[in-house]
């Protein structure tokens, strides 16, 4: 190589040398102009905390560690049992910032942890924070536990369920009552439906003390199955409220061994659309039940969810492999538009004791 070439290469090196070095020094200014976020903690648990105690806050602390101001755009939180807030004005170079965490243990009992997304023109652009703990619930008072007044007692309420009982046997349930006077004050259970027995039917409580009733259930007397509710009365004194006992009374399959020798309804159709009718006129509908079991099946209630439906079987007991009509009649008067209406049966099908067969129509 000539020494014409030699020097032209040499020229060329230190061109794009010096053009690689421009382009890092460039690259150098523009990071240190940017904001750089850092915080001192991204976590704060703030241990065990009461309910009853209100609010609490911790403050999370961060530091521009850029060049340029940085600005807290939004901070958002997971919750609304989460509150925050911010510096809202720029935080300079080397200068510290801050974001408040409060949280509102009111309702929620037990261990949480919630988040808040703190968005900046900062490096990083959003930072996520941790704010957890465990919250003990709040202790109620025997006033807020016995809240329906019987002059001077009080109880759990007013309403009281005890799910699904069956047709044999007897099922206990506890009325507790709590004397909110000083003294000893006599309560009574009366008026009650003829399936129900009480012990004791008057009970003697101290002042300050609660005391209970046994409330006992004979399924075997209650007169009918489905849905039944039942009103008891509580006198203490002159003062006499009402209680309300609800259940569900179904058959009893204890005695069944074999689940595969009993009976077993199938029904064709359990849900139709009758599609559009004109309203004000009566809508008929028949629906097949079949016994697909090995044993008689027995319809034991039908029920209708509302007056203006007719229900009417022409058998209510069905041999193994035998099928039976229940006819339906709804009188639309007083309906419009898309109308659902429903039938509850009873069976001594251990698999499907309650089903509910369902009629759907537009009516125009």
């Amino acid at each position: 190589m000539n020494s014409r070439g030699l020097l032209g290469m040499m020229m060329a090196l230190l061109l794009l040398a010096g053009l690689h070095g421009t382009a890092l020094a460039k690259d150098g200014k523009q990071g240190n102009k940017g904001a750089k976020i850092s915080f001192r903690e991204t976590e704060h648990d703030f241990g065990t905390i009461a309910e009853d105690d209100g609010a609490v806050s911790h403050t999370f602390t961060f530091k521009n560690e850029g060049k340029v101001p940085i600005v807290v755009q939004s901070v958002s939180t997971s919750c609304g049992c989460t509150a925050s807030d911010w510096t809202k004005e720029p935080v300079l170079p080397g200068k510290e910032g801050k974001i408040t965490a409060r949280f509102n243990p009111l309702g929620r009992p037990h261990q949480f942890t919630k988040s808040l997304t703190v968005r900046s023109n900062g490096d990083p652009a959003s930072v996520i924070l941790f704010i957890r703990g465990n919250v003990t619930p709040h202790v109620k008072t025997p006033s807020e536990i016995y809240f329906y007044r019987i002059g001077a007692f009080g109880t759990k309420g007013s309403y009281h369920s005890m799910d699904k009982i069956t047709d044999k046997g007897k099922h206990a349930t506890e009325l507790e009552v709590h004397n909110f006077s000083e003294k000893k004050e006599l309560i009574s259970l009366v008026d009650y439906p003829p399936y129900m027995s009480v012990k004791p039917e008057t009970l003697k409580v101290r002042g300050g003390e609660t005391g209970s009733f046994k409330i006992i259930i004979d399924g075997e007397k209650v007169p009918s199955y489905d849905y039944q509710s039942c009103k008891v009365t509580v006198k203490h004194g002159e003062t006499s409220r009402a209680l309300h006992y609800a259940f569900t009374l179904l058959p009893d399959f204890s005695h069944i061994k074999d689940k595969d020798k009993a009976a077993k309804a199938y029904f064709p159709h359990r849900n139709v659309d009758l599609g559009q009718r004109k309203k004000g006129k009566t809508i008929k509908y028949d629906f097949v039940v079949k016994n697909i079991g090995k044993a008689p099946l027995k319809i034991l209630r039908a029920k209708t969810s509302c007056g203006c439906m007719l229900v009417d079987l022409d058998e209510k007991e069905i041999r193994p492999g035998g099928e039976t009509t229940l006819h339906m009649v709804f009188n639309t008067e007083g309906y419009a538009g898309r109308t659902n209406k429903t039938i509850k049966l009873i069976l001594n099908d251990p698999s499907q004791p309650m089903v509910t067969l369902g009629v759907t129509v537009v009516l125009e």
